[in-house]
């Protein structure tokens, strides 16, 4: 702008303004209309639809004040002649002072205050209706800004938006915009217009995002939410906004991941099972198209998800089309082929078909442990003995031998379940000579640990945990999901059973060493320095008057405890309240007249900080001056 190239900062605002909703870019739009279109005949229509366009867009921003009221003040000074144009320009006026008072923004009084002023001089006979109409909204929305800033005074709006690194800041914010957003979600304004409350929770998505742009789960919750509004909009009988708020998830969807998130394989999902509810058919293929056309992305997750779509769509029968495009893609895994056969197995009872694609998979990741363990449960889901020892022998063969040991404890399992007694100490014999190679070190502490899990069912083991602790017995499969006894599925004792039955201190309340010299208001003083008032003292010694209102006695606890413990109470409480009420009887002084200040002798004790004696003498200094 400074160099006057105007074609090159339209193109700017084109690309960006849609994308980047912060409030000073905005302004900039703004000022930028109004002093480069000044000379153009039609300007006023110009800078009419540049305003409108910036309130529609940012004016829910809390700091757009100057934006409504620069938009004001054109309306207000703008030529207009005839009474028609005279009528449109005070109801255009009146629109947009009613928009501004309903709105939380900084300095909303002093807009109504203007608009006040607006009533009366159109006016006086209808401005008290109009102003009594609106008084109601105007509270809402100037309650709803003071909370605002107390919302909004912790998040950083000027952080560059960069990708998910999970340091404890990054947490913080993120916690912090979910918090807001939520209380926009509670309907601070206690509006009836849904329509309302939804782009105020979407603003507030719009500002969380120009600070965590490449935060998937963000734009999830945000498509949720629209979503979720967008069905209650239709149960309400409103079809044209529930229809409108729909199409504004599929934007949604569209823009995270054509400008942010083109890798985020998780809204790619989320957006074909969206159109897919909508029965948007032709739409969901070409998601999924465009998932599979990626360079940066690997296709196996996305065939298998596409062959999903397709089943529930077209049948089996469209599965099988997907399946044999990705057998066809080299940069399609293993996982395709599971995935497909046990589709054929489950949903067309096809298991001759499922166990050729197991086949055939096998044929090519013969070596990936994972697909010979999936072939291997199929086989013995389908109690198919002969062709599950065949395939374990075959698959101890190829897969490389660091890469064996779960198919060795699937091999015992099998033969512990299925196999005889001969037949299982072999298996065990040869996993042990087998591994040893390899993990020779882990061996030796299974070793003693091996007889359990011949023994042990599911989570049912031949020793007390005790044992179990005392051998350091882990599961095979290394599976670290726990149960309600702090043990694993497959009979692991984890770290944690290990930790909570070991007592420790309670280190929160630890303070570190901070010697001081003089310590402040409000600070414990000890032997390691000074710790701050704990809080369930802090609120008595609230309660209490200050330590200059009280100038003694002052008690000798250590005397005072020593002689309530050598004093003998009677046991009956009828006795002990007896002996009080005669020591009252006998103390109390037979006559007792009291004394005037004024006629107090000199041997007269009186308190040192008589405050009673202290006020009759300042009165009497008072109207000695007075007179």
């Amino acid at each position: 702008m400074g160099h006057r190239n105007y074609d090159k900062v339209e193109k700017l605002f084109q690309r960006c303004l849609k994308r980047v909703l912060h409030i000073d870019l905005w302004k900039c739009y703004v000022n930028y209309v109004r002093d480069v279109k000044r000379e153009l005949s039609n300007y006023r229509e110009k800078l009419t639809k540049a305003y409108e366009f910036a309130l529609d867009n940012v004016g829910l921003d809390m700091n757009s004040t100057s934006i409504w009221q620069d938009f004001i003040h054109f309306l207000k000074t703008s030529d207009c002649t005839g009474n028609f144009a005279e009528a449109q320009k005070t109801n255009q006026l009146r629109k947009t002072y009613q928009r501004a008072i309903a709105t939380a923004l900084q300095g909303v009084e002093n807009i109504w205050k203007s608009y006040s002023d607006f009533e009366t001089s159109c006016n006086q006979s209808l401005a008290k209706k109009f102003v009594e109409d609106k008084t109601r909204v105007q509270m809402a929305a100037r309650r709803t800004a003071k909370a605002f800033e107390t919302e909004y005074r912790s998040l950083n709006k000027n952080s560059p938006p960069v990708p998910p690194t999970g340091n404890p800041k990054e947490l913080q914010q993120i916690e912090m915009w979910k918090s807001y957003i939520n209380w926009e979600k509670s309907n601070v304004l206690q509006t009836d217009d849904m329509v309302t409350l939804t782009k105020r929770v979407m603003f507030a998505y719009e500002q969380c995002l120009l600070v965590f742009p490449y935060h998937t789960h963000i734009w999830y919750e945000a498509a949720q939410y629209l979503e979720f509004r967008s069905k209650f909009m239709a149960e309400r009988g409103e079809p044209i906004q529930s229809n409108q708020m729909a199409e504004e998830v599929s934007q949604w969807y569209e823009r995270a991941i054509s400008q942010f998130l083109p890798d985020s394989l998780l809204l790619y999902f989320a957006y074909a099972d969206y159109e897919e509810g909508r029965m948007k058919y032709e739409k969901v293929h070409k998601i999924y198209e465009k998932g599979l056309e990626s360079e940066d992305l690997d296709p196996t997750l996305i065939y298998i998800q596409y062959m999903k779509f397709a089943r529930r769509v077209e049948g089996i029968q469209g599965a099988r089309v997907v399946f044999q495009r990705a057998r066809k893609d080299l940069k399609s895994k293993h996982h395709v082929y599971i995935a497909a056969a046990l589709m054929e197995y489950y949903s067309s009872k096809q298991t001759i078909t499922a166990q050729k694609i197991f086949e055939l998979g096998l044929k090519k990741y013969g070596s990936e442990a994972t697909y010979v363990l999936a072939y291997i449960d199929f086989l013995t889901h389908l109690n198919d003995e002969n062709n599950a020892r065949v395939l374990f022998e075959k698959a101890l063969s190829q897969v490389p031998p660091e890469q064996t040991g779960e198919i060795w404890d699937k091999f015992y399992e099998f033969e512990n379940n299925i196999g005889d007694l001969t037949s299982l100490l072999k298996v065990e014999k040869r996993r042990y000579e087998t591994l040893e190679e390899i993990l020779p070190e882990r061996m030796k502490e299974r070793e003693a640990t091996a007889v359990i899990d011949r023994y042990k069912y599911i989570d049912l083991y031949p020793c007390q945990e005790n044992e179990l602790k005392v051998v350091k017995y882990k599961s095979r499969g290394g599976q670290t999901e726990t149960s309600t006894k702090g043990m694993s599925v497959s009979g692991s004792i984890t770290e944690s059973s290990y930790e909570s039955h070991i007592y420790k201190p309670d280190v929160r309340h630890m303070r570190p060493y901070r010697p001081s010299a003089a310590p402040g208001v409000g600070l414990l003083t000890h032997a390691g320095g000074v710790t701050p008032i704990p809080e369930s003292l802090t609120d008595l010694l609230s309660k209490l008057p200050p330590p200059t209102c009280f100038h003694g006695p002052f008690v000798k606890v250590d005397e005072l405890m020593r002689k309530l413990t050598q004093t003998e109470f009677p046991h009956d409480p009828d006795i002990f309240l007896n002996s009080i009420d005669t020591l009252k009887f006998e103390d109390k002084p037979k006559s007792a007249k009291r004394i005037h200040p004024d006629q107090e002798t000199e041997g007269d004790s009186a308190p040192v900080h008589d405050l009673y004696r202290e006020r009759r003498m300042n009165k009497k200094q008072n109207l000695s001056q007075s007179s």
